[in-house]
């Protein structure tokens, strides 16, 4: 578990992390709680994204090709069937996600700095199991993974993937 450092802006509410690591100790899962303290703005967003310039858009799950059988495609797809809302990096939603997760990822990446990936997504979801294959959560959204956009290729001469973010903002309570 990690406290909350000195200095935190107002809009972080979050107290402490926790952090699953992997057998060698590198960090696989961090989890925080009452992560932004603006709650009820974004509920408001939700609501009523027109006024911000935002609007709601349908995903859906990307169905597994290698298989023929088209429920089972969907069975070892990916991705969330539902709504969501985009939000550009300049957002005030954007900007206090990012503000808040830094002294986190500095804590369980020392250097990491989240303003300088290749990629930054902030998506704000409405997800249910109603719309998905059998009405039950994929293994693929149950399970830590990761969101790697391969458009962007590989930095040399290390052949690592650049650095990326996607966080989504799942809404649960106090939203009608």
């Amino acid at each position: 578990s990690w406290p909350r450092p000195e200095g935190l802006a107002d809009h972080c509410c979050w107290k402490s992390f926790e952090t699953l690591h992997d057998s060698d100790g590198r960090p696989l899962l961090v989890s925080v709680e009452d992560f932004l303290c603006a709650a009820e703005d974004i509920v408001e967003i939700a609501n009523q994204p027109w006024k911000d310039g935002l609007a709601w858009t349908k995903d859906e799950i990307h169905r597994f090709t290698e298989v023929s059988d088209p429920v089972e495609q969907l069975l070892r797809g990916n991705g969330w069937p539902g709504a969501r809302v985009h939000f550009q990096n300049s957002h005030w939603v954007a900007e206090h996600v990012t503000a808040c997760l830094q002294p986190i990822v500095e804590a369980v990446w020392p250097g990491f700095d989240l303003r300088q990936t290749a990629q930054t997504q902030h998506l704000l979801g409405l997800i249910s199991p109603e719309n998905q294959p059998g009405g039950t959560w994929l293994d693929a959204q149950r399970t830590p993974h990761n969101d790697i956009n391969w458009n962007f290729g590989v930095l040399k001469p290390s052949n690592f993937v650049p650095p990326m973010l996607a966080t989504v903002l799942s809404l649960t309570k106090g939203f009608r």
